[in-house]
């Protein structure tokens, strides 16, 4: 059999190391996102915590989600692995009638596109003009669409779908945001911010990337209203 076996995300990552238990196995697993705020459903918060010491090598893409792991895991199995960044499929720019913010990724409770939606519809309100595109698909599709109608926020959303290249949109974009409830290193905020975007990220975003005021501001995760002053103060200047 293989020498090596390698897993990515938590219950992939538990399922990995008891298959090989007591096999001639080194077991490498992934992170991809911080343990400090993202629980696992059921039993596998618990397994997460039992069974990572037991793997070979466990790494992770951000250092804030090292730390996490390093209460449980013996340092001497840990490493840090950013994430790459790929190369841009074309050097194009999404074509725009006015100012805009986009965001992007999976439409998951993890994302915060709720919260996003909130904030941008009292930023807007104060800053008129502004559209907000969302690049991404998921299983909140339908719900999210209902909160920007209830919102009245409904005709200045663009909800683009899944996007092969959207880096068009991060060359395009006035602002990027990134509200997430937990995160580990984002390829999107990677890639909109190697296209020079100003980004808008929750606390929860790492922060080897966004330092407030600096590289980026800084919100409270899951705090819309804090989210909101952050859009204003970038639609503002």
């Amino acid at each position: 059999g293989a020498p090596v076996a390698v897993a990515f995300v938590g219950s992939s990552n538990v399922l990995l190391i008891l298959a090989v238990l007591g096999l001639p196995v080194r077991t490498v697993i992934s992170e991809r996102n911080d343990p400090e705020r993202q629980r696992l459903p059921g039993l596998w918060n618990f397994l997460r915590r039992l069974v990572y010491p037991l793997a070979g090598l466990v790494t992770a893409n951000s250092q804030g989600a090292v730390e996490t792991l390093s209460r449980f895991v013996p340092r001497r199995k840990l490493a840090f692995v950013p994430n790459p960044l790929r190369e841009a499929a074309s050097a194009q720019s999404a074509p725009k009638s006015g100012p805009i913010v986009v965001a992007a990724g999976r439409l998951h409770p993890q994302k915060g596109f709720d919260i996003l939606l909130a904030a941008f519809a009292a930023a807007a309100r104060r800053c008129p003009g502004w559209r907000l595109v969302v690049l991404g698909e998921g299983p909140l599709e339908d719900s999210l669409k209902a909160q920007a109608r209830s919102l009245g926020i409904e005709e200045a959303v663009d909800w683009k779908g899944f996007v092969p290249d959207p880096f068009p949109w991060y060359r395009a974009a006035d602002i990027f945001a990134l509200p997430s409830r937990h995160e580990g290193t984002s390829n999107a905020l990677l890639e909109a911010m190697s296209c020079g975007a100003p980004v808008v990220v929750s606390d929860a975003v790492s922060g080897d990337l966004v330092a407030d005021g600096v590289s980026g501001l800084v919100a409270a995760a899951g705090d819309a209203a804090a989210l909101a002053a952050a859009l204003e103060r970038l639609m503002r200047d």
